[in-house]
């Protein structure tokens, strides 16, 4: 208990010397505040009550900049600073802060903390900033997106700038598009640049190379952050995007509809072409390999059932049937119902076929068995 009086005696302190170094204009013994573990908080309390001195505290700081980025603490107070400017619409502080970056921003954008005080400079948006931003990164792309802390930094820029400004990251990446797909950290940059830049040129090029090989598309329905790029491009990509998925899908519904990560990418599928007309040809067929018994006289549906992946597919697929796809089911849940009661898995199935088709449906399935 009389440790608390001695933290807010030394926090008082601080705001006090910090205080006192600015109105004597130290820019060293500023410096050197804010890079103290508690430089942050004295930073935003001292500015939320004296608005007026932060273009002061810029002026001070403007020579460290560059090294205070990329410091444990400092980069937090740097960050700060370009939220209170933005705040108080002090352009010509944000365009000082930001011209102090220039020259730096490779080494930040890849830096632990350097690549969030990137992102601050970025949410002002400074075109001049925009400009100096992608000359010093180009080259560097394909690098930046497979990097821990860099790709943070273009997923912001992707979000908060034009999509043309986005174009030079597509155009970088093109030739390595699987690559960046299949990618812990690239993935994610893919992603934004489907969902912000998705009517692009380049961007649409550059998927149309990505889904025009069939191996391609197979590897991404596979892997954990290559599906997750395909369902992006369900719900952002043009139609024909989504029907080369589809006739990927068709291949092997059966394979497909019980991998763990293809099958979210079939279900995301079906859930998008049951609500466009141009789609509703490949989607039909799609259903049709699903619920039509094959070579060996079982429907691929009535094999996923139970599965621990598949599930959930027909869960989908039971709540997305129309016309003559309702009365197929029917009789594959009648076939299957009483497997269905005895597992806790068929039990969701059941569940969700009551939902769709109405809840004297299990009267209906017992008469069917």
């Amino acid at each position: 208990m009389a440790l608390a009086p001695t933290l807010l005696e030394q926090a008082r302190d601080r705001g006090l010397r910090f205080q006192g170094a600015l109105g004597q204009a130290d820019p060293a013994c500023v410096a050197k505040l804010v890079r103290s573990p508690n430089g942050t908080d004295v930073v935003t309390k001292f500015l939320s009550s004296n608005p007026a001195a932060a273009s002061m505290l810029v002026s001070a700081l403007l020579p460290e900049v560059p090294s205070l980025a990329s410091h444990p603490y400092g980069a937090g107070v740097i960050s700060e600073l370009f939220c209170h400017c933005q705040d108080l619409k002090l352009g010509p502080a944000v365009n000082a802060l930001s011209s102090c970056l220039k020259g730096s921003l490779l080494r930040l954008t890849k830096d632990r903390f350097g690549c969030r005080v990137v992102q601050a400079a970025l949410r002002e948006a400074l075109p001049e900033f925009q400009q100096s931003f992608t000359s010093e990164l180009k080259g560097q792309v394909l690098c930046l997106s497979l990097h821990l802390h860099a790709n943070f930094v273009l997923q912001k820029c992707i979000e908060l700038l034009e999509p043309r400004v986005g174009v030079f990251l597509v155009e970088e990446l093109k030739d390595h598009a699987v690559t960046v797909a299949v990618h812990v950290y690239g993935c994610r940059v893919l992603q934004r640049l489907i969902e912000h830049c998705s009517r692009e040129p380049q961007l649409i090029e550059l998927v149309d190379s990505l889904l025009g090989n069939t191996d391609n598309v197979e590897k991404l329905l596979k892997d954990l952050f290559g599906s997750n790029v395909l369902r992006a491009l369900l719900v952002h990509g043009t139609t024909s995007h989504v029907k080369a998925i589809l006739d990927v899908l068709g291949t092997n519904v059966l394979k497909f509809a019980k991998h763990k990560h293809a099958s979210l990418v079939f279900e995301r599928c079906l859930e998008v072409s049951s609500s466009c007309e141009e789609l509703r040809l490949p989607r039909k067929q799609l259903m049709a390999q699903l619920i039509q018994s094959n070579l060996s006289g079982k429907a691929p549906l009535s094999q996923v059932l139970l599965d621990r992946f598949g599930n959930y597919l027909a869960q989908r697929v039971i709540q997305c049937c129309c016309g003559n796809e309702e009365e197929m089911i029917l009789k594959l849940l009648a076939s299957s119902w009483p497997k269905l009661q005895r597992s806790p898995v068929g039990r969701h199935i059941m569940v969700a076929a009551t939902r769709r088709f109405g809840r004297n449906l299990q009267e209906i399935m017992k008469k069917g068995t």
